[in-house]
């Protein structure tokens, strides 16, 4: 039972990071990118651009900058290419859906595994409140690592460095 948790648990997390990366080098990520997206492009040499993602073709990167300006970079002098940074949300919002979450899924195992004898003398019940007491404040700490991370902006693109 324990492994089959971990498992699981194991599974989910690297499916959600994996689809999180850019690979870098590769320009899809901007390509499928709508028209009129803020973005910010770092250039090579450490200057950051702002302005609104108009297309992509071979050689370069179309922006509307500031103004309606047409900015045109040339792609081999990006860096990166990144969204604007998310707006917070409620301090505790992301410890209280994590602890939720981890109270929920203690007491379903607890549940479960309650009157199989693994747990001495304790009910069901009873081994379903300790195992939500114990996996509430892992989710709460995960939960909150969580809702830091999604604050990150999106990278688009990222260039390969030699």
């Amino acid at each position: 039972m324990w492994r089959f948790v971990i498992a699981a648990a194991v599974v989910l997390l690297s499916v959600a990071a994996a689809a999180a990366e850019v690979v870098p080098g590769r320009w899809e990520k901007v390509q499928a990118l709508p028209a009129d997206t803020e973005v910010w492009v770092t250039l090579q040499s450490g200057e950051r651009v702002q302005g609104w993602f108009v297309k992509l073709n071979d050689a370069h990167l179309v922006l509307a900058g500031s103004g309606g300006a047409r900015l045109e970079l040339h792609r081999s002098h990006i860096q990166k290419i990144t969204g604007p940074r998310k707006p917070r949300r409620r301090f505790w919002t992301g410890a209280k859906t994590g602890a939720l979450a981890g109270f929920g899924m203690g007491m379903a195992i607890g549940l479960a595994a309650g009157d199989d004898g693994i747990w001495c003398d304790i009910t069901a019940e009873g081994a379903g409140i300790f195992l939500g007491g114990m996996l509430a404040g892992p989710g709460a700490i995960a939960g909150r690592v969580l809702e830091n991370s999604a604050r990150r902006p999106d990278v688009y693109y990222q260039a390969v460095f030699p």
